[in-house]
């Protein structure tokens, strides 16, 4: 089974990613079907479907143990583990899925296929001095995105505009690094820093707080 990486940025995170390859008849093989397929509504459509049941195989993977996951009112996962709760933050992005369990803190986590789409659709959620920092630059506006998609799924809450509501300080982009970050929200400032690593032609940046 294509489990890609697990990341342990501490000893109390860990980042866990898996390439998709499989078929949809060998993911929902790879596992007890009585214990998790329940959970995958079946009016889906295939690739959706694909996608939920890589992030359960995922988990049982990294966790080598049952486990439940429930939603807040806002969308927001949970991790249930013996009766026990822990912060978790579930992403995917083109063949790749990727989860992050922390066992205190509120993480957000984020993976971003670099795509020239988000070059035209950068003055929609970058600020000016965001657009004078990245210059066109693919790789800072993939990173800026994936970054406010991770302080947005920290937050955990909607209602949070990206270009507004979200500011990345300057960066030099490197294999694997952090920059500062603030949500600025209802006249509070959260201050984050949000770490990164490039894996081939993706960016997965995550956050702890």
């Amino acid at each position: 089974m294509p489990l890609s990486r697990i990341y342990y940025p501490s000893k109390q995170f860990s980042i866990g990613l898996w390439e998709i390859t499989e078929s949809l008849s060998d993911l929902q093989s790879a596992f007890d079907t009585q214990l998790f397929a329940n959970s995958i509504p079946n009016n889906l459509h295939d690739n959706r479907k694909k996608e939920l049941l890589a992030v359960r195989c995922l988990l049982y993977k990294m966790l080598k143990s049952p486990y439940t996951i429930s939603y807040d009112e806002y969308g927001k996962p949970m991790l249930f583990i013996n009766k026990q709760t822990f912060p978790i933050s579930i992403t995917h992005s083109k063949n790749q899925v990727a989860v992050a369990i922390h066992q205190t803190l509120n993480i957000g986590l984020d993976l971003e296929h670099q795509q020239e789409r988000l070059a035209k659709l950068q003055l929609k959620f970058l600020n000016e001095k965001e657009l004078d920092f990245c210059k066109k630059e693919l790789w800072k506006i993939t990173l800026c995105w994936s970054a406010k998609e991770t302080v947005y799924k920290w937050y955990g809450k909607k209602q949070v505009d990206f270009k507004k509501d979200i500011h990345i300080s300057p960066f030099i982009i490197l294999p694997k690094g952090s920059f500062k970050t603030q949500l600025i929200l209802n006249n509070q400032v959260s201050p984050l820093q949000v770490h990164y690593v490039i894996i081939n032609d993706f960016a997965m940046t995550w956050t702890v707080s």
